[in-house]
């Protein structure tokens, strides 16, 4: 792990530790992601973060578009194109918008919404954001 995934993950750890974000962890996101932090605000504050699981622990996350449409979040990875092209293709960022709004978000109380489905509703509903017909 390198040193800016260490200092991420310090920041992730002072906000579940806080139940918020300090000053401090804000100064150190916005060093960490000048371009995407204040976009990805915007997403938790707008509510358009949302969590679908199982009973059993499987899980994705949504971020809702302007467009009615959806981004699927799974760990590590983001369906929209900014994570195709910046994050995967070019390397020139660590993570998109939504990730990074679903990364600060799991860990605020309340800043997520949360549904549990079950399994097979779960796999269908995946499948159907990430290959519409």
């Amino acid at each position: 792990m390198g040193m800016f995934e260490v200092i991420f993950e310090h920041a992730l750890q002072s906000i579940e530790l806080d139940k918020d974000i300090t000053i401090e962890t804000m100064t150190t996101l916005n060093l960490l992601f000048p371009q995407s932090l204040k976009e990805s605000l915007q997403i938790i504050e707008s509510g358009l973060v949302s969590r679908i699981s199982t009973a059993n622990g499987c899980y994705y996350h949504t971020v809702a578009s302007t467009a009615n449409s959806s981004h699927v979040i799974l760990p590590n990875s983001c369906s929209c194109r900014a994570h195709a092209q910046q994050v995967v293709e070019t390397k020139t960022e660590f993570m998109c918008k939504h990730l990074l709004a679903v990364e600060i978000a799991s860990r605020l109380p309340g800043a997520e919404q949360s549904t549990v489905v079950p399994t097979d509703q779960w796999s269908k509903g995946l499948l159907a954001l990430l290959w519409p017909q």
